[in-house]
């Protein structure tokens, strides 16, 4: 799986669902209702889903590496040891709702440190101007550590302005992608 795509099925998603996130939504009620955006982009991407508290004890669910949420492609090959997917994670997902840097930047390095095709961090700030520096830290931070080389797949960063809560989700959450060397904004339209 490639980011782009990723991308694209979380977009058809969150215009979808958008309207069920609210105003005064719990940070409980707001992880919830982002868990349901990431199971249907992982139906929609034909991958398993591992996430801590599934709703449904039937379904897979755990906090596999202790990732957030990891995608694995379906194969019917068979598990090991019955909990264990026999392939790589294609996606690690990360969702942080505090405005700590220094929990964000944790985040932000256990998916870098995670072999996978693709690599999201969702989290928050309060204003505008905390997003772009925001963006400015953890790009020195992946500069610095050497996180992002060629083969590291591709990260995705999306990061919510809560100064925004009342727009529409594409004003609300900015998209950032590593692209060689810098972390570049993407157009949502």
């Amino acid at each position: 799986m490639r980011g782009r795509l990723w991308l694209k099925f979380f977009k058809k998603v969150m215009n979808e669902k958008w309207k069920e996130f609210g105003d005064d939504i719990t940070d409980s009620k707001w992880t919830e209702s982002m868990k349901e955006v990431l199971d249907e982009v992982a139906e929609m991407s034909n991958c398993y889903r591992f996430m801590i508290k599934s709703k449904n004890k039937d379904e897979f669910h755990g906090e596999y590496l202790g990732i957030d949420c990891i995608y694995t492609d379906r194969r019917e090959q068979p598990w090991v040891e019955d909990w264990c997917p026999p392939v790589p994670p294609s996606v690690a997902i990360e969702h942080e709702n505090s405005y700590e840097r220094g929990k964000i930047l944790y985040c932000l390095w256990k998916i870098l440190c995670v072999h996978a095709d693709v690599k999201v961090l969702i989290c928050y700030q309060s204003k505008t101007e905390e997003v772009k520096s925001l963006i400015e830290y953890m790009e020195d931070f992946i500069w610095e550590g050497g996180f992002m080389r060629s083969e590291s797949g591709d990260l995705l960063l999306i990061i919510g302005d809560d100064s925004k809560s009342n727009s529409d989700w594409k004003k609300y959450f900015s998209i950032f992608e590593w692209r060689g060397d810098k972390l570049k904004k993407i157009a949502l339209n």
